[in-house]
């Protein structure tokens, strides 16, 4: 979750706490899951959300995500956009290979359409969402 800013982490620190509330809140210390492990878990729920969303949105992680949103006040296209930002800080850019300038032009556009590909597909969601 290190990759959001500061009001925005702590927006999805408190959705962190819903999530992982039953985990947190034993009487011995022990059994309480570590504050960074709950952080990667919970960046790998909202990293993986939008690919969850597509490929089934009526799963139960999808309502369980819904529901600790709700309860949060916190709307589908803002966890869709951490999980833009949290899979970009996290990719690895693509290796730079010293081409003609051809191609590196055609790359770029790969990389390019390849993008505004997933952007595109957030939105179709969001949309399906509104019509819902």
């Amino acid at each position: 979750m290190c990759a959001l800013d500061g009001p925005i982490r702590e927006r999805a620190g408190k959705l962190q706490a819903l999530v992982f509330a039953i985990t947190l809140s034993f009487d011995e210390t022990a059994l309480n899951l570590d504050d960074g492990v709950a952080d990667v878990l919970m960046a790998t729920l909202v990293m993986h959300y939008p690919d969850m969303l597509f490929l089934s949105d009526q799963s139960a992680f999808i309502v369980w995500m819904r529901e600790a949103m709700a309860a949060r006040a916190i709307g589908e296209p803002e966890v869709l956009a951490w999980s833009e930002t949290i899979r970009r800080a996290f990719t690895p850019p693509p290796p730079k290979v010293e081409s003609s300038a051809n191609g590196a032009q055609s790359e770029a556009a790969v990389v390019l359409l390849k993008r505004q590909s997933e952007q595109i597909d957030i939105i179709i969601l969001q949309n399906k969402r509104l019509d819902e």
